[in-house]
């Protein structure tokens, strides 16, 4: 499982990282950079708040699993594209 990105709780992933081999913590990736990791992704797990992390999930065709946000489900409602299962 690949992890991409950081945040105050990152350290907790960087740790698992070092007692599981199947964890890979990568850090913060931007641009072009992003792009081989959905390559290689069949979802993309993003916690607490979307924000434009749902175009990615767009244009690379990569699901996206999210947790439930009342104000975030309001977003999701608007864009009114794919699928979204609650």
């Amino acid at each position: 499982m690949i992890f991409i990105g950081s945040g105050i709780e990152s350290y907790k992933v960087l740790e698992a990282s070092k007692s599981y081999d199947w964890i890979h913590y990568v850090g913060s990736k931007f641009g072009e950079e992003r792009i081989k990791y959905f390559r290689i992704s069949l979802i993309q797990i993003m916690p607490y708040s979307v924000g434009l992390g749902i175009l990615d999930s767009f244009a690379m065709e990569t699901p996206m699993i999210t947790t439930l946000i009342h104000f975030m489900v309001l977003k999701l409602n608007i864009l009114k594209m794919g699928l979204m299962v609650f």
